[in-house]
């Protein structure tokens, strides 16, 4: 016996089957030779005679098969929305990033501090308003996105708190620590040079965009830290800073933000969120990937550190392009870029050195999402910079790395590698780098 309620419902899957599979329902129901095309027509008291004539093998089977169907598809839905809400949990959770930045920057305040009272003066310099045009970049990218009515992560209200907050504790921090400090500048303009101002305001506006449209594409994430990397860079060759002023820097820049972001959520709560997280099939796609075969580009940023042959320098600031082709989950071949600069006492100036190496490296996914690699290393080296050093060697070396999934289609690392030059210069580098790699 049938209900006029579990008539409708049969009804309503019939039409199920006919819009998902496009077939032709050929079944007929009868009630005692009454026409029930229309509901008028049925009488109330011949609900209890209803009843379907046998549904053929063919046509249950499809029905059966929609319902499997439907079933596994609600599962991958559940299991997708709970990692959604994961995902929107660690966008408001605290985030511990740039911690690691500001101990390096102890770690080398520690070990340099020999180097820098000892060191002359570096007169040198560059243009500031080029660096802080560059620091800028990615503050205007984030700013211009959302007046053209990009859609951000934040409405309007949580960016403008965060970020206030967030370029606030940047500015008071280095402010503060710069009075406490009173390190010289490598120029020897002013007793300012511990933390470097640039550089923090260049990787909270990083860490903003970031947080802001790093979900469109990680491209846009590794744009913003490059252009901050950029600032290191220029502010460490234009001896505006020494190198433990740029890790502090970058690692207050980086703690202020996620903090600001921290504590706007616990004021706003899920209304400050305007895009929640939502996976698709290309990030499941990434993330599988990253186990499988996680062909990538990746930006690098190290401490390079070891002998120097009949001079005096401070610890390098190294920065490269690596591309890794897996061929499989376990083998890739990687092309090298690399740029390191070091300030030199006897010579008063910086030292440029170019590397363009290729690589042969071994990956294991040792967990899901986390990886461990070795490599072995080969190419050259050419100096530039300083008229008094002209320098072309042949390198070789070989590291190992940790890799782990981050955000989708985006992975953190932390790399060691040793450099040996066939050179009295510099003969034998080490370095210790963090990287970002955007799976390709």
């Amino acid at each position: 016996m049938l209900s006029i309620s579990t008539l409708a419902s049969a009804q309503n899957v019939e039409r199920l089957i006919v819009d998902t599979l496009n077939v032709e329902v050929t079944d007929t129901l009868n009630i005692e030779g009454i026409d029930i095309s229309d509901d008028d027509n049925l009488p109330v008291d011949s609900v209890s005679l209803i009843r379907f004539e046998p549904l053929d093998s063919a046509y249950f089977q499809q029905l059966e098969d929609i319902m499997e169907q439907y079933e596994k598809e609600e599962k991958a839905r559940q299991v997708l929305r709970g990692y959604e809400d994961r995902l929107l949990r660690r966008e408001m959770n605290y985030n511990p990033d740039g911690w690691t930045s500001i101990l390096r920057g102890v770690i080398l305040t520690k070990t340099d501090k020999h180097y820098r009272d000892n060191a002359p003066l570096f007169q040198v310099k560059g243009n500031d308003w080029i660096e802080y045009g560059i620091a800028a970049l990615p503050a205007a990218g984030t700013y211009i996105s959302k007046l053209l009515g990009v859609k951000s992560t934040s409405t309007t209200k949580r960016m403008i708190l965060s970020n206030a907050m967030a370029y606030g504790l940047t500015a008071g921090l280095c402010s503060g620590l710069k009075g406490v400090v009173s390190e010289r500048r490598p120029d020897g303009s002013d007793d300012h040079s511990m933390p470097s101002r640039h550089v923090a305001m260049a990787f909270a506006a990083a860490t903003i965009l970031h947080r802001e449209y790093g979900y469109k594409s990680p491209w846009i994430s590794i744009g913003g830290y490059a252009t901050a990397t950029a600032t290191q860079f220029l502010r460490l060759h234009n001896n505006n800073h020494w190198i433990n002023d740029l890790y502090i820097g970058s690692g207050i820049g980086i703690v202020s933000t996620h903090f600001a972001y921290f504590i706007t959520d616990k004021i706003l709560g899920l209304s400050g969120i305007s895009h929640k997280p939502k996976v698709d099939m290309s990030d499941v796609k990434y993330a599988l990937d990253f186990d499988r075969q996680p062909t990538s580009l990746s930006l690098v940023s190290s401490i390079e550190s070891g002998r120097v042959e009949g001079w005096t320098a401070e610890a390098t600031l190294s920065t490269s392009l690596e591309y890794s082709k897996f061929f499989n989950p376990y083998f890739a071949v990687e092309a090298i870029g690399r740029i390191s600069t070091t300030k030199i006492n006897e010579l008063n100036d910086d030292l440029l050195m170019y590397h363009t190496d290729i690589a042969v490296k071994g990956s294991y996914p040792i967990f899901p999402g986390v990886r461990f690699s070795a490599r072995g290393i080969a190419g050259g080296r050419m100096t530039g910079g300083v008229k008094e050093i002209d320098d072309k060697s042949f390198e070789i070396g070989c590291g190992c790395s940790l890799d782990y999934m981050k955000y989708d289609k985006y992975a953190f690392g932390f790399s060691f590698d040793y450099y040996h030059s066939m050179s009295s210069l510099m003969q034998n580098r080490y370095l210790v780098g963090m990287s970002w790699k955007i799976l390709l």
